[in-house]
């Protein structure tokens, strides 16, 4: 799944190598991140307070793997694909 999204993402922002090894890297990442939470045991309330930190994390590390233009297209592309 991760190999499958750096790819459309690769495809999409006309990313380097190196920027996507990174992002490969984060979405796996964050994937686990977000399942290790998913099962965890905890009220709701906590759950989604946990749930856009992560996202929040996950935006701001991938801004750092992006360019500017990069990163305006990908919020951009992101926010149609949800």
């Amino acid at each position: 799944m991760a190999k499958d999204k750096t790819n459309m993402w690769t495809k999409e922002l006309s990313l380097s190598t190196k920027q996507a090894h990174n992002l490969e890297r984060k979405i796996i990442e964050f994937t686990l991140k977000r399942t290790e939470l998913r099962d965890f045991k905890m009220n709701e309330e906590a759950k989604k307070e946990r749930f856009l930190t992560l996202q929040i994390q996950e935006e701001n590390d991938i801004r750092e793997i992006l360019t500017g233009s990069q990163y305006k297209r990908y919020v951009h592309l992101s926010s149609k694909l949800k």
